[in-house]
């Protein structure tokens, strides 16, 4: 995959007021974009392996650069390239399009961790998560979602297709100005979200329990208005872990 020489655009758009009937709203409609996962071969290996991508060089050994729709955007290959020791997923200028990550192995409880900065426009997601992608399947799932251009950041589980666990919160910082630490703590009984070492959520019921891979994506969902920025903006991933 050829590094682009990127001059990335950080601004982040005036913050919308949300109040609670909007988000209510949009709890219930993030259900209504849904991964469309592609048929492939074997199911992936469960791994127990630790281990930490700084994204020196793209490692096709660990991911597969994601190719489907997903709301409003088409995830495009070309939209996902390494440099100077990041990982850029783009949303290309006066597009919805955007770009995703997904670990080749599977994993069944852990420690996942992300260090990013959330540059899309208003209207657009830039998510962390883990998802079980099974074709024909109701998947389990476990998301960090930033809504772009905001500070409101959502954590929310998934069992069989069906939310079972959802918290919105306001970060204490502009997600757009710099990386921060997103981290899933996965174990049998719990589920925890941690941002820069401090525990926001932990869920103890209805917790995904099948095999999932590691994802990271940036798209623009059926369910927040906004419009495309006039120059390329960005997901950018300083790196990512996973730890037992």
């Amino acid at each position: 995959m050829t590094p682009l020489s990127l001059e990335v655009v950080m601004t982040s758009p005036a913050l919308r007021a949300l109040g609670l009937a909007s988000l209510a709203v949009l709890a219930t409609a993030c259900s209504q974009d849904v991964l469309e996962p592609a048929p492939f071969g074997p199911a992936a290996a469960v791994s127990t392996s630790a281990w930490a991508d700084d994204f020196d060089a793209w490692d096709p050994a660990r991911w597969v650069a994601g190719e489907h729709p997903l709301g409003q955007s088409m995830l495009r290959p070309e939209n996902v390239s390494v440099a100077g020791g990041t990982l850029w997923l783009r949303s290309p200028a006066g597009t919805r399009d955007g770009a995703e990550v997904r670990s080749v192995d599977n994993f069944e409880g852990g420690t996942f961790t992300a260090r990013m900065k959330c540059g899309l426009p208003a209207g657009a997601i830039c998510a962390f998560f883990l998802y079980e992608w099974v074709p024909g399947n109701r998947n389990d799932e476990i998301d960090f979602e930033i809504l772009a251009g905001t500070r409101r950041l959502m954590m929310t589980t998934w069992q069989r297709g069906r939310q079972t666990n959802h918290a919105e919160i306001t970060l204490p910082f502009d997600p757009a100005l710099d990386f921060h630490e997103y981290r899933i703590e996965w174990g049998s009984r719990t589920v925890s979200f941690v941002v820069d070492g401090q525990v926001m959520r932990t869920f103890n019921r209805r917790l995904p329990s099948r095999p999932m891979h590691v994802f990271a994506n940036a798209w623009w969902p059926t369910w927040l208005s906004g419009q495309p920025a006039t120059t390329d903006t960005f997901l950018a991933v300083d790196w990512i872990s996973v730890g037992p």
